[in-house]
């Protein structure tokens, strides 16, 4: 009987064990979302996020990190208080390039949890190895001597390309100035064999310009992402593999330069397929602009950061162009507009919000249906030229034109009257009407004629109807 009551005993005890045991948990806490922000010359901050375990409270959480890989609380530590939850601090004290490993970490009753690891470079302070001059990099051997200094900033120009000829010791590898990170201006032209910019990640900061021209099998620019500064010059010409200009895409703005207006210029690249990649592209009231010879390019639409008033905009020989939506915020151009040879063209919608522009306005070789989007145009400061515009049978939307520098209109074979320059008042120069063949009502010309307002010759021939100056004044403007 004694047996019995000891084995009953016995097992509650050990089931009454085993419940204790299950209740409590054993495991510590759970460490994740290990993340890095900021890395600088000599810090860098972590975040991390921890939960615990069973209900066992954390006592004591943080980061260690070293430069030999899965450091723990032996190495290098900040605390970072305690509980449950995200948590953050700034590694400081950091040597400048170097690599570093880092984990979180926390602690509760059943002991330490680390997060997975995280690896990190700290810049190198570029004002402490800096080259003053200009940078001319012609073959692979110079690019491979010239990395070899570990220059991180160049002052100057770094020029990489244009193998002197008789040498075949092109550039195909830029991986060696991958150090680099401030320029004054970079150019990479005239390289043959160059695949792609890898080496060139590392530069943020150019002065002044960027130029990559006629490389003949570069596919993208994806390696120049980190360039976050304004531009003065931005040229893309003569690539004959470049599908998009992508890797541009954090470049902010274009500036003002020591007096220079920005210029940017994207022309002659015969696979490129859109210019999407400028659309952060912010303009400060000035610049020249260039989008020509990219003839699979359909819209300008990374001109959207154009602003109210450049210097001069150039579209020519863009053979699939047909929007000119991007352009929409354009008001005034001091200088002038440029529409040429764009044979898909048939739309200015774009252009709605143009007053006036400064030395000219040139509309030739397109295909466009009409001008009524020109209905803001006010003045022309030169001279207004249309040309070859085939599609037009008027001149509806210049109804606001009032004055123009000098007036060009020519082989417009289908035009048949000029009745939308009823409000045109003052020509300061020349008004040229020739071979329009169906030209035959010039009676728009009116007010002009009325008021005396052609300044300079009056020049009309080859057209369907031919009026002398004497015959618009005696009222006889049509046939």
């Amino acid at each position: 009987m004694l047996n019995k009551l000891f084995y009953a005993i016995l097992l509650v005890l050990v089931v009454s064990c085993s419940s204790n045991d299950d209740s409590v948990s054993t495991v510590p806490a759970s460490v994740s979302n290990l993340t890095l922000n900021n890395i600088g010359f000599d810090s860098v901050t972590v975040n991390a996020e921890v939960t615990s375990s069973g209900g066992s409270s954390i006592t004591r959480r943080g980061f260690c990190w070293s430069t030999e890989a899965n450091p723990d609380i032996n190495d290098s530590v900040v605390n970072a208080g305690q509980g449950e939850g995200a948590f953050s601090s700034t590694l400081t004290g950091l040597v400048q390039g170097t690599t570093y490993y880092v984990r979180a970490f926390a602690e509760n009753a059943n002991g330490i949890a680390y997060s997975g690891q995280a690896t990190f470079e700290t810049q190198v302070n570029c004002d402490a190895n800096t080259y003053t001059g200009d940078v001319l990099l012609r073959t692979q051997t110079d690019v491979n001597n010239f990395a070899s200094n570990n220059y991180c900033t160049i002052d100057g120009v770094l020029f990489v390309g244009s193998t002197p000829p008789g040498s075949t010791d092109y550039i195909s590898d830029l991986s060696p100035l991958n150090g680099i990170q401030k320029v004054g201006s970079l150019t990479v032209a005239v390289n043959p064999e160059l695949l792609n910019l890898s080496g060139l990640e590392s530069i943020q900061e150019i002065n002044k310009a960027l130029s990559i021209v006629q490389n003949e099998k570069l596919i993208d620019l994806n390696e120049l992402s980190s360039i976050s500064t304004p531009l003065n010059e931005l040229i893309i010409d003569r690539n004959d593999k470049i599908k998009n200009l992508g890797g541009l895409i954090n470049i902010p703005s274009m500036k003002v330069l020591n007096g220079d207006n920005p210029y940017l210029s994207v022309s002659d690249n015969p696979e490129l397929e859109d210019i999407d990649g400028l659309t952060n592209l912010g303009f400060p009231n000035r610049g020249n602009i260039t989008i020509n010879m990219n003839p699979l390019i359909t819209n300008i639409n990374g001109l959207s950061g154009i602003s109210a008033t450049i210097d001069a905009l150039l579209i020519w020989s863009n053979d699939n162009l047909i929007d000119l939506s991007g352009i929409s915020n354009l008001q005034t151009a001091q200088e002038g507009i440029s529409l040429i040879d764009n044979p898909s063209l048939q739309s200015l919608d774009g252009l709605q919000n143009v007053t006036d522009t400064g030395s000219y306005f040139e509309l030739f070789g397109n295909s466009l249906n009409n001008l009524s989007p020109l209905n803001n145009l006010t003045s022309v400061g030169g001279e207004f030229y249309i040309r070859s515009e085939q599609s037009l049978t008027d001149l509806s939307g210049l109804e606001n034109l009032s004055s123009v520098g000098r007036l060009h209109i020519q082989n417009m074979i289908y035009l048949t009257n000029l009745d939308a320059l009823n409000n045109l008042v003052s020509i300061q120069s020349d008004l040229e009407i020739i071979t329009c063949d169906s030209l035959t009502d010039f009676c728009g010309l009116q007010s002009l004629v009325d008021q005396n307002g052609i300044g300079g010759q009056y020049i009309v021939y080859g057209n369907g109807y031919n009026p002398t100056l004497q015959d618009l004044i005696d009222g006889n403007c049509s046939l």
